[in-house]
């Protein structure tokens, strides 16, 4: 097929072995490749009930077919593994130029199980995959890793991670550090601490011939980009001016800017966070992934630096959970997770937690260790940040993430955790939104908005059509990280739900051109696939919920005040959601449903 290498690097750092594997046609035309090639690398090659830290756990860096092909927003990265975090199938997203830069050498994924003797790190190339040892590594940031690394070859790019994965922080990420573009970071999961299990501080891709990659019809290509640009240049412009920080004053007026670990869903520091107050008093320049024009990423100036503006997310868990109104901080934590290695989601939504059940007396000042646990306070969350790295002190029960935390804590505790199956929730309300009341309970990997979509807008507090529409996002992004595309430039782009643009340039890459219903076939596919991995890890119907909060505490007043979605709610929304999936009600994928997907072998 073209648009692919059809290679598959195989390797066991327990034995120091490398196997080159051929990848099947049929795998592309029924999988595409990223989330759903690694899950089949999973889902047949890890054993039921293994420890996610654990040799026999595989990790999975994988391309899609879009992957080096110029198309836009397509250098981007799949690492999957199962999660130390949630103990689930996960699947986790990088921008930036590695993805690209591993097709040229040569390969469309990557696949490594074993735990070496001593830190190492992998370099894929023209030549081959070579095992290296990286003791010279150990201890230094990303970033610090990505400059050793780069002075010792040319044109390579580096996913690295940095202490919270060393020290195994179960919600540590990987990062590919950039000297001038747009770093991209795997922020989610916990795969940075699959990583240190495995004693792997990196792995190094090396660009070989251009000429390796060969699309179906370069013409059709050159076509299809300037009229993606054309959608691009009229739907992302408050991406191009302010990036995702935007979304901080749009979705604070709309009464769903969860803050305060979630007992507020508005903020009323929204407008000194805001994406307006970044782009006016602290920006200086764009930066964006490889091959994207949008340039969503910022740089501000800070202490006499230029530094990465937070994104949304990051105000949210950063700022909003934790009552911090101080822009300058927020972005001096971010860099912190980024040097680091940490999820800034989990660790501000679990240091949120903390500061609750703090202040409600569940932990005293003993277990906190001399921390005055409060919100608001910007020492105290840098503090805890470099605390949880480390796993020094609280921080050692910090870096477990919320539900572990909440176990060890007790009581009460459980009701002010955030999370959903063990991932601490991103910054879309569960109460106010709700295509995310039903999309967070049943997304395969818990509290993430990248299975299921936030719409914002009319209609989004209606229950209405909304079991439908998170099944339908559910496809649809499962395809879109196949591919592998970037989110946010898929649904500018090609439009949210199937149509002619993915099937032209799907036909103009590979040769193939499946349709709107056969992608959606692929996207259940996949879904079904990441079910069978979590249903086989004990997940039913009593583990697709939502935090109590959400259930039983309705908003505060503001812009949506009495907002929340009852448990008899959720169940009446499951019962649809799992009839329009074809699982039975305890949320178990039926026979006849395997059937019909051809997942009848796993």
């Amino acid at each position: 097929m073209f648009g692919v290498t059809g290679r598959l690097a195989r390797v066991d750092l327990g034995s120091g072995t490398v196997a080159i594997e051929a990848i099947p046609n049929s795998t592309f035309t029924r999988l595409l490749g990223g989330n759903g090639l690694a899950a089949d690398i999973i889902l047949r090659g890890v054993p039921p009930g293994v420890d996610p830290l654990s040799p026999e756990n595989i990790l999975v860096f994988a391309t899609g077919p879009l992957v080096g092909t110029g198309i836009q927003g397509t250098d981007r990265l799949c690492i999957a593994a199962k999660s130390p975090l949630t103990g689930l199938f996960f699947d986790s997203y990088l921008g930036g130029r590695f993805a690209s830069t591993l097709k040229q050498a040569g390969f469309d994924a990557l696949a490594v199980v074993g735990k070496a003797d001593a830190p190492k790190y992998i370099v894929l190339s023209d030549g081959g995959v070579e095992i290296r040892g990286a003791e010279g590594l150990v201890g230094k940031s990303p970033k610090e890793a990505m400059l050793d690394l780069t002075a010792e070859m040319k044109d390579v790019e580096v996913c690295s991670i940095g202490a919270a994965g060393e020290n195994l922080v179960r919600y540590a990420c990987i990062v590919h550090p950039r000297r001038t573009a747009r770093s991209g970071v795997a922020g989610r999961g916990g795969l940075g601490a699959v990583m240190g299990a495995k004693n792997l501080k990196a792995v190094v891709a090396q660009r070989g011939q251009k000429d390796k990659l060969k699309v179906y019809s370069s013409g059709g290509l050159k076509e299809l980009k300037p009229q993606i640009q054309v959608n691009l240049d009229e739907k992302t412009k408050h991406l191009q001016t302010m990036g995702t920080a935007f979304g901080v004053g749009l979705i604070n007026s709309l009464g769903a800017l969860v803050s305060m670990n979630a007992t507020e869903e508005t903020f009323a520091d929204a407008e000194s966070i805001s994406g307006e107050r970044l782009r006016n008093q602290y920006y200086r320049r764009n930066i964006s992934c490889h091959s994207c024009p949008v340039a969503c990423g910022k740089l501000m100036e800070l202490d006499g630096e230029l530094v990465k503006n937070p994104e949304y997310e990051a105000i949210y868990a950063l700022g909003t959970m934790v009552g911090l109104g101080d822009i300058e901080t927020i972005a001096r934590a971010n860099e912190l997770c980024d040097e680091y290695g940490l999820d800034a989601i989990s660790v501000g939504v679990t240091i949120a937690f903390a500061i609750e059940c703090f202040q409600k007396g569940l932990l005293s000042a003993e277990e906190c260790q001399g921390y005055d646990l409060r919100y608001g306070d910007g020492r105290l969350i840098l503090s805890l940040i470099e605390a949880t790295a480390r796993r020094r002190g609280i921080g050692n029960l910090l870096a477990e993430g919320s539900r572990r935390m909440s176990q060890a804590v007790g009581k009460d505790s459980w009701k002010y955790a955030y999370h959903v199956k063990g991932l601490e929730l991103a910054g879309h309300s569960a109460r106010a939104h709700k295509v995310l009341s039903i999309g967070y309970a049943t997304g395969t990997r818990g509290g993430t908005h990248q299975d299921t979509r936030p719409r914002y807008g009319p209609g989004m507090r209606s229950y209405e059509g909304k079991v439908e529409q998170a099944v339908a996002s559910q496809n649809q992004t499962a395809v879109g990280d196949s591919l592998v595309q970037c989110r946010l430039v898929m649904e500018a782009g090609l439009g949210i739900g199937f149509n002619e643009n993915y099937t032209n340039l799907l036909a103009a890459v590979t040769g193939w051109g499946p349709d709107a219903t056969e992608l959606n076939v692929i996207g259940e596919r996949i879904c079904n696939m990441e079910r069978l991995f979590n249903v086989r890890e004990g997940i039913s119907r009593k583990d697709d919920t939502l935090p109590y909060r959400a259930m039983w505490e309705a908003v505060p007043p503001g812009a949506t005040p009495g907002e929340l979605t009852p448990p008899e709610t959720l169940e009446a929304m499951l019962n649809s959601f799992y009839t329009l999936r074809g699982w039975d009600q305890n949320g178990i994928p039926t026979k006849e449903t395997l059937a019909r997907l051809g997942l009848e072998g796993y």
